[in-house]
């Protein structure tokens, strides 16, 4: 049995193992091993975007118990809390251009939401979007 290894073994490899796995994709022509980093990446940050959201939620709802009281906290509550200044920035950075009194109003209204959703639904999104490709696979009844 021979080995095939480089580009340059590739033909020769997939002419007499035509089932074997390709070395490039065929779309792009690069390798295969670089077709899902940027799955990769889009899971990575949504997954990091779920877990904020996720303790985001944990912090409203033992608030929510310590209150007897539905409390959500909005993003821009959240935001001052952690960094003032650099939300500060933000309305200073908008009030400069020429945009931003266009913006401000959808900014000010995305402060306002909740911050696990705001981070939440985001991280959802890019997650399903980095997901694995899967196969479908066909079970015959008589298989089952």
């Amino acid at each position: 049995m021979q080995l095939c290894f480089g580009q340059a073994a590739a033909a020769t490899c997939a002419a007499r193992r035509p089932h074997a796995r390709k070395t490039e994709a065929p779309e792009t022509g690069k390798p295969a091993c670089e077709k899902g980093k940027m799955r990769l990446l889009l899971r990575i940050i949504g997954t990091t975007l779920l877990a904020a959201a996720l303790i985001l939620g944990i912090l409203d709802g033992t608030r929510s118990l310590g209150s007897n009281a539905l409390v959500i906290t909005s993003l821009g509550a959240t935001w001052e809390a952690i960094h003032a200044p650099s939300l500060a920035a933000l309305h200073g950075f908008l009030d400069t251009r020429f945009f931003g009194a266009l913006l401000e109003g959808v900014i000010d209204s995305v402060l306002g939401f909740p911050a696990w959703a705001v981070l939440g639904v985001p991280g959802a999104v890019l997650a399903w979007l980095g997901r694995s490709k899967r196969t479908r696979v066909f079970v015959k009844q008589d298989q089952i």
